[in-house]
């Protein structure tokens, strides 16, 4: 009979970790993983996350909960993870100089880092592989960064040192050791399948991809040709892409490379580039009419590939777009929200963030408190509470609030909602803000936090000055 009991009880604490699938992340403090760690004789793999950080989401949803991740996870690592910004979070994210997220780092028992990889990735099975690389002690950063320190690294490991370093975040780093690999590889090194890995890593001005494009049919003898061609368009890709971020260098002339090498290669499927060249460059020139021509024609394409680059490129100007542009967007609506009904809830954001702009007052969300925050976040804006009691300042107020200069502002930057003081929502905001005064105006940052409050009657002028401040 115990005997039974005993098994009972067994499989009870066990069954659930067979059945389970996906990453068993444990309810562990530092200290106990450490200790567990140390008595199973295994490593730590720890995901460094905050809670408003969108990569970590994405890798907490759609990537860990996968069996096969679980499966390569759970048999290999004791698995945890802490908020950088919560209880021993903060401690953490110091001890190991944690600067962005999501970080992943791979922690031997004695509590030293082995590994590290940085940011969120799409795909699992690249993912497992980088950690597989931090797994094996002697591809581990760590290990190579002492090899590589001490001057006693062969050329084989300074390639796994390189790969090791592109995704851990140190860029400094990796620069050095890229540098003093290159004059290292010989052309024939180059086209050996174990020196690929380097050409997946190579860069659009970049003597690597140079090679990689003189030398693609070679290549595609010793790799699988799609990933090839797959590389290259990658590369040009992000070449493209980095043309319209902030501190792009001479980004016409990088544009204009591009697109003369392309004429030059033979590449399946470059087409689908020219495109994307033609909208970047609009976006670089300011060209407003070539930007909402380019998006009109992709009303009628619904294969078209760059629609959400285009409606990115709309947001982007929408500060510049005078009220006959703003309504000549809008006219899309209903052709956008039913052509895929995947992204009507995208769709439904964007063009109501253009009707704001056209509103002739201050344009008020039908939304709840969080909501908005949601929205905030999705917009790129802050929010802006309005409490105003239903007396004969409220009026006045929104008369104030409605002057064109005042609430063009106001519905370019905010998420605004217009809350009454004596509604349930308004009670709770009105206690959780301390507000003790009416009007009140609260304005929330993109991330939560409260930015400030205006509470009580203020001449018109310093109302406008005091919301606006910071915009």
């Amino acid at each position: 009979m115990k005997t039974l009991i005993s098994i009972i009880i067994f499989l009870i604490y066990t069954l659930p970790a067979f059945c389970q699938e996906g990453t068993r992340f444990e309810t562990l403090s530092f200290k106990e993983a450490l200790a567990k760690a140390k008595s199973g004789n295994k490593l730590i793999f720890m995901d460094c996350y905050t809670s408003w950080c969108g990569p970590c989401q994405f890798m907490s949803q759609t990537i860990f909960p996968k069996k096969e991740v679980g499966n390569f996870f759970n048999a290999n690592f004791i698995n945890v993870k802490y908020d950088m910004e919560k209880g021993e979070g903060p401690e953490l994210q110091k001890k190991y100089d944690v600067q962005a997220y999501p970080t992943f780092l791979i922690i031997r028992p004695d509590g030293s880092v082995q590994h590290k990889i940085v940011g969120g990735f799409q795909e699992s099975d690249f993912f497992i592989s980088l950690v597989k690389q931090g797994l094996n002690e002697e591809t581990s950063l760590a290990y190579l960064g002492e090899k590589y320190e001490n001057d006693n690294i062969n050329k084989q490991e300074l390639v796994d040192y390189l790969l090791a370093l592109r995704y851990s975040g140190e860029n400094q780093k990796y620069q050095e050791v890229n540098q003093k690999l290159q004059p290292v590889l010989t052309a024939q090194d180059r086209l050996r399948k174990e020196f690929w890995p380097v050409i997946e890593i190579a860069t659009f001005d970049s003597e690597d991809f140079k090679f990689l494009a003189r030398h693609a049919d070679e290549y595609k003898k010793i790799v699988d040709p799609k990933k090839v061609d797959y590389q290259i368009k990658m590369i040009y890709r992000v070449a493209i892409a980095q043309t319209i971020r902030p501190g792009a260098k001479d980004p016409l002339n990088q544009l204009k490379q591009v697109e003369k090498e392309l004429e030059e290669i033979s590449l399946e499927g470059k087409e689908e580039f020219y495109a994307q060249i033609e909208l970047n460059r609009a976006i670089l020139t300011k060209d407003k009419e070539k930007i909402i021509s380019m998006a009109e024609k992709n009303i009628l394409d619904s294969n078209n590939s760059n629609t959400w680059d285009i409606m990115n490129a709309l947001n982007s100007l929408k500060s510049e777009l005078t009220d006959k542009e703003l309504n000549r967007i809008l006219t899309w609506e209903k052709t956008y929200t039913s052509a895929d009904p995947k992204m009507k809830d995208y769709y439904n954001d964007f063009f109501e963030n253009f009707k704001a702009l056209v509103c002739p007052q201050v344009y008020y969300y039908d939304l709840n408190y969080k909501e908005a925050l949601k929205r905030a976040v999705m917009q790129d804006k802050q929010t802006l509470l309005v409490l105003l009691p239903n007396d004969a300042n409220r009026i006045k107020i929104q008369k104030t609030l409605n002057k064109e200069k005042t609430r063009k502002n106001i519905n370019l930057n905010f998420i605004t909602l217009d809350i009454s003081p004596d509604s349930k929502e308004g009670k709770t905001l009105s206690q959780q803000f301390e507000i003790n005064s009416y009007p009140a105006f609260i304005i929330i940052n993109r991330d939560g936090t409260l930015n400030r409050k205006i509470m009580g009657i203020i001449e018109d002028n310093t109302l406008v000055k005091q919301i606006m401040s910071n915009q």
